[in-house]
């Protein structure tokens, strides 16, 4: 007698709803989760950058040891020369820390040269500003104690707890004061800049004295 044989076949499973066939209101956008924030101002120029977007259109860059000179350049005088129908153009460039002001000054003269070949005329704002440094703590070496003679030992666990407290009651070395520079330019004059003592101005405009 012949056997049939039943073969079972895994049924197919439901597939998952596709996320696409949801309705519009029900999906959330990435950038609507998370919109774009601008960027932070460093502090040390925070105060003066708002002061100067009220009449000027601001623009900072940052030199730091990997900074390519050549496109900071570009991008400053990029930003100088284009056309400011409401608000004059300004950019303010600064050294992140001291060792980079020498770099500083290559892209402002660098700048400088270009606005020159074009035409056009440059009023450089020199100003020095604090760049704080980490705080310091005094430098407390706690003793091992190692074990021996009782008496010995109480008296280097003395010693010890005692190199501690010194540690806890010592007041941290308050933090220092570095100078760095930062340096504004602009085709235009700068009353803002130019009315502040501690702020020096070069100008190729031979009106101005």
């Amino acid at each position: 007698m012949s056997t049939i044989i039943h073969q079972r076949f895994p049924k197919k499973r439901k597939e998952a709803s596709d996320a696409s066939d949801l309705p519009d209101h029900n999906k959330k956008r990435r950038t609507d989760q998370h919109p774009p924030q601008k960027a932070a101002l460093i502090g040390p120029h925070e105060a003066i950058v708002i002061e100067l977007q009220r009449a000027h259109h601001v623009a900072t860059l940052s030199i730091i040891s990997s900074t390519s000179i050549r496109q900071r350049v570009e991008h400053a005088t990029a930003h100088l020369v284009a056309d400011a129908p409401a608000k004059p153009h300004l950019i303010l460039l600064y050294a992140k820390t001291a060792a980079q002001v020498c770099k500083l000054i290559t892209v402002v003269e660098r700048c400088k040269r270009t606005l020159t070949d074009r035409g056009k005329s440059w009023y450089q704002y020199n100003q020095l500003f604090d760049v704080p440094a980490a705080v310091v703590e005094p430098e407390v070496v706690d003793e091992t104690v190692i074990e021996g003679d009782s008496a010995e030992s109480d008296a280097e666990a003395f010693e010890t707890m005692a190199s501690r407290i010194n540690k806890a009651v010592t007041p941290l070395t308050p933090p220092r004061s570095i100078k760095s520079l930062r340096v504004y330019l602009a085709t235009k004059s700068v009353p803002e800049l130019a009315g502040k003592p501690s702020i020096t101005v070069q100008t190729n405009d031979e009106g101005v004295v």
